[in-house]
């Protein structure tokens, strides 16, 4: 299902993608409370790749993504975090005094230090209709932005959102989506100038 809405010169469509519809891999999360990942914190977080995710785990920064950056047998990702919706890097000062983006490379199946006080064990999952086992099964939507009415011409913005009410980054807030799978319908929820999704 999808819907196309105008807002100014651009065209937006919003379009519902059946969860195995693409082959791609899903990073995979198991938040901890302690340093050797003994003590399960949530449950398991399927995440989209390159997606925005506000930071909900602490205040050092607003939003975060993680990147696959090796595919071999123990995968590793780099994770940034940010100051806004994931276009200005966060910056800190390293043990020299000196400012430097923030990118940390997490080693898949290692007990690694995640944001604010958790710890983490991250993975890989196939989301893709030839897997069978062990699959993510997050739903994902698409939003297109053309620069001619009736989504014509090449596309000059493609954001990736998921649709199980993760809370997600945006320009002065965060933003949730979900799917109500009997109606196809995407619902899209803006908290405005809030950090945490209404989470408190």
């Amino acid at each position: 299902m999808w819907r196309s809405h105008a807002f100014g010169f651009a065209l937006v469509v919003v379009l519902y993608i059946q969860p195995a519809a693409a082959d791609t891999w899903d990073i995979n999360i198991q938040l901890y409370s302690d340093r050797n990942c003994f003590e399960r914190a949530s449950d398991e977080l399927n995440l989209l790749e390159g997606s925005c995710y506000a930071n909900i785990y602490t205040n050092l920064s607003k939003a975060f993504d993680l990147k696959i950056v090796s595919f071999g047998a123990i995968p590793t990702m780099h994770m940034r975090e940010f100051t806004d919706e994931c276009f200005t890097m966060d910056e800190r000062l390293n043990p020299q005094g000196e400012t430097e983006p923030v990118i940390r490379t997490l080693t898949a199946a290692r007990c690694e230090r995640f944001l604010g006080v958790w710890y983490a064990k991250l993975g890989l999952k196939l989301r893709a209709s030839t897997c069978v086992v062990d699959c993510s099964t997050t739903a994902v939507a698409v939003q297109t932005f053309y620069q001619a009415s009736g989504c014509q011409g090449l596309p000059y913005m493609i954001f990736r959102y998921p649709l199980q009410g993760e809370c997600m980054r945006w320009s002065n807030g965060t933003q949730s989506f979900s799917l109500n799978e009997v109606t196809g319908q995407i619902t899209q929820t803006s908290h405005g100038l809030d950090n945490r999704c209404g989470s408190r």
